[in-house]
């Protein structure tokens, strides 16, 4: 961001113990976005970042130029963290999401149309046992336990308890069973829930939340980063008319 960062001051700064020794940078510190503000609505106009669209093709587009690159980075707060916060491309976004969900979880549910609470694990199980299914012997550590999202995450898993009708704890000997009423399921964290919703896209509490539901939704890791990655989309652009005025007046706030 060479055009960006010529805009900033100089400053010294010493890096070492030896007060001497001091070093000229740009002062990279210098924060004033919210002292340049456009309050007049009819001063931007809205612009949807398409499919591998860096920031300087968007500044050519809109202002004949790629130098201005560095105005959406402040005019719209939810890319006030620089590049990292532009919107990934799919298979970039793709990488991110696998290296970043690496978890595995075993969920606890009621079946739709069903109430109890023999399936929740408050005070059950304990952190580093082993959890044993019935019918296959398969087996896994329990590393940790989410009674907010009613789940388990364990490690080192010899299988996949699909086959099982429940699972016992070495330590504990709590159990879960699945049944006519309640129901468990083991999943990557990439394709576990983060968060539940309503049919009006609402958050709710996780215990609101039954298998096979139809009007209370699962919204999992991925589907959550997909949503967030997409609502970085839409930008706010100045109007070419004003782009000049915002860029001097930002330079003269920003080396005061």
């Amino acid at each position: 961001m060479p055009h960006y960062f010529k805009n900033f001051p100089i400053t010294s700064y010493n890096f070492k113990d030896d007060p001497n020794a001091k070093t000229v940078v740009v002062d990279i510190f210098r924060n004033i976005r919210t002292d340049v503000k456009i309050d007049d609505a009819s001063a931007y106009t809205f612009y949807e970042i398409q499919e591998n669209e860096r920031p300087d093709q968007i500044s050519q587009m809109f202002y004949d130029t790629p130098e201005y690159f560095w105005t959406f980075f402040i005019i719209n707060e939810h890319l006030w963290e620089g590049l990292n916060a532009w919107p990934m491309e799919y298979n970039q976004l793709m990488e991110y999401i696998s290296e970043k969900y690496t978890k595995t979880f075993i969920t606890s549910y009621v079946n739709s149309g069903y109430s109890g609470e023999n399936h929740l694990l408050v005070n059950k199980f304990s952190i580093g046992e082993t959890i044993t299914g019935s019918n296959t012997g398969h087996t896994a550590t329990i590393v940790d336990i989410d009674v907010f999202m009613n789940r388990l995450e364990i490690e080192n898993a010899t299988g996949d308890f699909s086959n099982d009708v429940g699972f016992v704890g070495s330590i504990s000997g709590d159990n879960l069973e699945k049944t006519q009423v309640y129901d468990f399921s083991l999943e990557k964290q990439i394709n576990a829930a983060h968060h539940y919703e309503d049919i009006d896209g609402m958050e709710i509490p996780r215990t609101l939340f039954s298998k096979g539901e139809t009007e209370v939704f699962e919204v999992t890791h991925r589907e959550y980063e997909e949503r967030l990655n997409d609502s970085k989309q839409q930008i706010k652009v100045l109007k070419r008319g004003l782009i000049e005025d915002f860029a001097r007046a930002y330079k003269k706030l920003i080396n005061q």
